[in-house]
């Protein structure tokens, strides 16, 4: 029996949130998808914060890929922000 492991990782960055699937076996990775969409969060920040708006359009792009990955049975997902998402006042919302 073969063992793999299917693992997404979400790059939330000022621009674009990236979302890349791998399928990981005996230390290869194989890219089984990508999806980018570009959000423009840079956009929104107002005051050092990211505005209503940002947020929401983070949180629905986010949402939308978590739907996609809903159809496989993924092992594991981890998203990590760029600095200027993760050095807003607010980034905790």
């Amino acid at each position: 029996m073969e063992i793999f492991l299917l693992y997404a990782i979400i790059d939330l960055g000022s621009n674009s949130v990236r979302m890349s699937a791998y399928r990981c076996h005996a230390r290869q990775f194989q890219t089984l998808f990508t999806r980018k969409e570009q959000v423009g969060l840079a956009g929104h920040v107002e005051d050092g914060r990211l505005n209503r708006t940002g947020i929401a359009l983070a949180c629905y792009t986010l949402n939308e890929f978590k739907s996609t990955l809903e159809n496989f049975s993924m092992d594991g997902v981890s998203v990590f922000a760029t600095a200027s998402v993760r050095n807003v006042s607010n980034s905790q919302e």
